[in-house]
């Protein structure tokens, strides 16, 4: 995957070769993750195909979702992990797969995070806006960019 370095990846690997647990790393990613790209809430998953399970690890935003912990047979997020591609909802009120996270979300994008090697899925990276169509190809494009620097919190 070609990278365009901008600032945020530049950062995020910053935040990423920084000693701390690998928690700390995915809470300090979140909120950097929030705040440059003027969102919401951010959040990032863990994929338990064992259990096939979205296990919240760290999130930045105005409070914590309904559910930290959800199958993965269900949901924007369960969508990206099995197609193993990026589900960008602009309305999610029209989406039967949205699984209500907060009364007030509108958009959502969930981007998986996947092996670099085997493209297995390791994660997901879910970003949610209260405004309509909030999310646009650009915003697709960084997030991917950072999915793919997130495989080291993985590997």
């Amino acid at each position: 995957m070609m990278t365009e370095v901008t600032p945020l990846l530049l950062t995020l690997q910053s935040v990423l070769d920084q000693e701390g647990s690998r928690t700390e790393k995915a809470q300090r990613v979140a909120e950097l993750i929030r705040v440059s790209g003027h969102y919401r809430w951010v959040g990032l998953y863990d994929y338990l195909e064992a259990e096939d399970m979205l296990n919240l690890i760290a999130f930045s935003g105005p409070a914590a979702p309904a559910f930290t912990s959800f199958s993965a047979e269900t949901g924007l997020g369960g969508s990206a992990i099995h197609s193993g591609s990026t589900v960008m909802v602009g309305d999610v009120r029209l989406d039967p797969r949205y699984i209500t996270t907060f009364g007030n979300t509108l958009s959502e994008i969930v981007v998986p995070i996947k092996h670099p090697i085997t493209d297995h899925p390791l994660g997901l990276i879910d970003v949610e806006s209260e405004c309509l169509d909030a999310f646009k190809p650009h915003d697709r494009i960084l997030l991917e960019q950072c999915a793919h620097d997130l495989t080291k919190l993985w590997t």
